[in-house]
């Protein structure tokens, strides 16, 4: 099955569409509200409702942007989103999306698709209790991408696409 996070990647539906298409729901096992921030405490950040789901992104902009194999996102409503303490600085990288970080320890906190502004991709890494979301895992993309020694740890039977469009 497709997820939605997906058909998001590939612009062909908006948030609510997908969903109705997918018929996602979020396990009872997730606490809430998430909370979450980056490494040196600067900045703080929480969502109040439920996540949608969270996926692998194997794409080169997200290895270099994080120094690391992949990146693992929560997609949460923009609506339930708030920075709590301190403000990010934000990086503008093409038209199609906006990554926000600390601009003191430079930690990689949320990414947003301008073509979907009603959700807020947060760096799983980064919240406080990243376990908390491991039931929403719902995809990997990008995996064209993906390194070959991760490819040997991850078999975690997620529906795997090589990509989604041009590597923006």
């Amino acid at each position: 099955a497709i997820t939605a996070g997906v058909f998001r990647f590939l612009g062909v539906f908006s948030r609510a569409k997908t969903m109705a298409l997918t018929s996602l729901a979020v396990p009872a096992t997730v606490v809430f509200p998430l909370e979450g921030g980056c490494l040196c405490g600067e900045v703080r950040y929480r969502a109040e409702v439920s996540p949608i789901e969270s996926g692998h992104c194997h794409c080169t902009l997200c290895r270099k942007a994080s120094g690391a194999p992949f990146v693992t996102w929560t997609t949460v409503l923009a609506s339930s989103f708030t920075f709590t303490h301190g403000s990010p600085l934000s990086f503008v990288w093409s038209e199609r999306s906006e990554r926000r970080f600390c601009g003191k320890c430079g930690s990689q906190l949320t990414l947003v698709f301008t073509g979907c502004p009603s959700e807020i991709d947060v760096a799983t890494g980064t919240l406080d209790d990243p376990e908390s979301v491991a039931s929403t895992l719902a995809y990997q993309i990008w995996t064209r991408h993906e390194l070959s020694f991760v490819r040997q740890l991850i078999n975690d039977g997620l529906p795997r696409y090589e990509d989604h469009g041009s590597d923006w």
